[in-house]
Parts: C-alpha cells; sequence; structure tokens
C-alpha cells in the first residue's frame, strides 16, 4: 500500500476508534445548533492542532509522531463535519 493510499486507511481506522471510546461526547448537550456544536468542535480541532504543532517545533520530530498527530487532526475534523450535518457518516 502506497503512503497516499495509507492515510486515509489510518484516518478511518482512528474514526472507528475515537467513536467506540466516545460514541458522542459528554459535553455536548441534545439539541444544540450547528453553530453550537462548530464552536465545541472547533476547540476540539484546535486542541488537536495545538498537538500537532507541538510536535512540529520539536527539535527532532519523528516521522511517526507528526503522521499520528495528522491522521488524529483529519479524523476530530471528520468528526466535526458528521456532527454537524455536513457530511454523511
Amino acid at each position: 500500500m502506497s503512503k497516499s493510499s495509507e492515510f486515509p486507511q489510518c484516518v478511518s481506522d482512528e474514526l472507528v476508534r475515537a467513536r467506540a471510546k466516545f460514541p458522542k461526547p459528554e459535553s455536548i448537550p441534545d439539541g444544540w445548533s450547528r453553530n453550537q456544536l462548530m464552536h465545541y468542535w472547533s476547540a476540539a480541532i484546535e486542541e488537536e492542532f495545538l498537538e500537532l504543532r507541538e510536535e512540529v517545533f520539536k527539535q527532532h520530530p519523528r516521522d511517526s509522531s507528526l503522521r499520528e498527530e495528522l491522521v488524529q487532526l483529519a479524523a476530530m475534523c471528520q468528526r466535526a463535519a458528521e456532527s454537524c450535518g455536513l457530511v454523511r457518516r
């Protein structure tokens, strides 16, 4: 499998893992508007981005760590889009 086709599979695997571990974030009440959901998810995405940035600015970032953080960031973006009804699951 090429690296380019591997990445989407890693994101898909991360989504499965994250959905199993956190089916619905407890801090999201039922009935929130799309705007409220986007506020929640933008904070979650920012947290993942900051973890990526922290890895990027290390003296010698490891490829595996960079990849892991990018996969987690992509999975969080997918969950946000799904939660807000922008894409189908």
